[in-house]
C-alpha cells in the first residue's frame, strides 16, 4: 500500500495516554506528558536527578528538515526547578536509554523523525514531503503530499 497524500491529526490526549509505555526504558524520565498549544508542543514530566524527581517542562518547536521528509522536534526552552535553558540534557538522557528506532535520531537539543521510515515499518509506503505542520490547542496536524 502506498499513500500519495496524508492528512494526519494527532490529539495530545491520545499521545499522553501512550507515553508511559514509550518511556518505560528511559529511567530518568517519569510521568511524561505532552500538550499541544498554539504553535508549540509542551513536553513535561519529572527528571530524576539522583534520587530526587525534578519536575520539568520543555517547550518544543516543530519544523521540517531540508529533505522534506523529516520532522524536527527541537526542545527550545526547558524549565526545571532552578534551571532554565536549552533541551540538550533531556535529549541526551533520552538518547542514552532509548532503544534504537529506525527513522528516529536524537542529536543536540532535537529529535529527527523520518515520517516515511516510521510509516514503512507499519506497512505503509508514503510518497511526498511534509507540506504543513500545524500545532493548535489539543492537536497536531501534518499534511504530507
Amino acid at each position: 500500500m502506498i499513500l500519495h497524500a496524508l492528512h494526519l491529526t494527532i490529539n495530545d490526549s491520545d499521545l499522553t495516554a501512550n507515553l508511559p509505555k514509550a518511556f518505560e526504558q528511559v529511567k530518568q524520565i517519569k510521568d511524561p506528558e505532552l500538550r499541544f498549544e498554539q504553535n508549540s508542543v509542551v513536553f513535561a514530566g519529572k527528571f530524576l536527578a539522583g534520587p530526587l524527581p525534578v519536575p520539568f517542562q520543555a517547550h518544543c518547536e516543530l519544523k521540517t528538515a531540508d529533505d522534506g521528509e523529516t520532522l524536527v522536534v527541537r526542545l527550545s526552552k526547558v524549565k526545571a526547578a532552578f534551571f532554565s535553558g536549552g533541551g540538550e540534557a533531556i535529549v541526551s538522557a533520552i538518547k542514552q536509554q532509548m532503544p534504537a528506532i529506525d527513522g528516529v535520531k536524537a542529536e543536540g537539543d532535537s529529535f529527527y523523525i523520518r515520517v516515511t521510515a516510521l510509516a514503512s515499518q507499519r506497512g505503509f509506503g508514503v510518497t511526498g514531503k511534509i507540506k504543513e505542520i500545524a500545532v493548535t490547542p489539543g492537536k497536531l496536524t501534518l499534511n504530507i503530499g
